[in-house]
């Protein structure tokens, strides 16, 4: 059964990189890239893991970028279900204020 591995991606620009692309092709690991400002966070529970890239926003502007809500929130329920997780600049001060928030 092929690994699949959820992607958020914030900015055009910063996407996953061919590096990563190359490497998930070679070890036949599935790449699902949403754009989180254009399109809605999938049920994260068929994933076996999330990678989070980054992006020229703060953590803290969710009242400019309300997407942000729904992507802490797929965190939250990622570290809950103790799924694997790379962060990259803005994908670890998400994983931070995930975990900040967690009981």
């Amino acid at each position: 059964m092929m690994k699949r591995l959820l992607v958020f991606q914030h900015m055009p620009w910063e996407g996953p990189g061919q590096h990563l692309i190359r490497s998930a092709e070679k070890l036949r690991v599935g790449l699902d890239i949403v754009e989180v400002r254009h399109q809605p966070i999938p049920d994260i529970s068929s994933y076996d893991g999330l990678i989070v890239l980054g992006g020229g926003l703060n953590v803290d502007q969710e009242e400019d970028y309300p997407f942000l809500k729904s992507e802490k929130e797929a965190i939250r329920r990622s570290l809950e279900a103790d799924m694997p997780y790379l962060g990259f600049c803005l994908g670890h001060q998400l994983l931070a204020d995930a975990l900040a928030r967690v009981s």
